[in-house]
């Protein structure tokens, strides 16, 4: 990510860098389609989604592990569980066609069924980080992941 952000700024980022990283989180991609943070460690909705944005910004938009990581995704029982669910939208937005669609119908009832009445969202999970980050974190979040599909996809 800081290596597309460093190019967007008009860095002179090597070829060599890119591909490093690329390699980097494909090592990271498990045979179920799910990715993990480090290899080794277990996978999440959020680091799948992760991955799957990694790869896409990064010039790999055709690599099997993001065909596969979408699929996952639309699979798995949405769940207000775990660090940073949210994240795995944006990787399914850069992801696009079928994979957004039928993601983005069942993300956005499923998180504003969450919204607490005041507005705010509250931590997914008590014992999470979430939980220590605070509900302006997590609301920011919350609005970021309904937000996605009014901005732009990175070509």
């Amino acid at each position: 990510m800081a290596l597309r952000a460093a190019f967007n700024n008009g860095l002179l980022v090597p070829q060599k860098s890119i591909e490093a990283a690329l390699a980097d989180v494909k090592r990271c991609a498990l045979p179920t389609g799910e990715f993990c943070y480090m290899p080794g460690q277990g996978p999440s909705a959020g680091r799948t989604g992760i991955g799957l944005l990694c790869l896409e910004i990064c010039g790999a938009a055709e690599a099997p592990e993001i065909a596969r990581g979408g699929d996952v995704l639309l699979r798995a029982t949405l769940q207000f569980q775990g660090e940073f669910f949210y994240y795995s939208n944006q990787g399914m937005f850069q992801r696009g066609g079928r994979h957004w669609k039928e993601w983005k119908k069942q993300v956005e009832p499923f998180l504003l069924s969450r919204q607490l009445p005041h507005g705010s969202w509250p931590a997914a999970v008590e014992s999470s980080r979430e939980q220590t980050d605070g509900p302006a974190f997590i609301t920011g979040l919350a609005v970021q992941t309904l937000a996605v599909s009014y901005r732009n996809k990175t070509e």
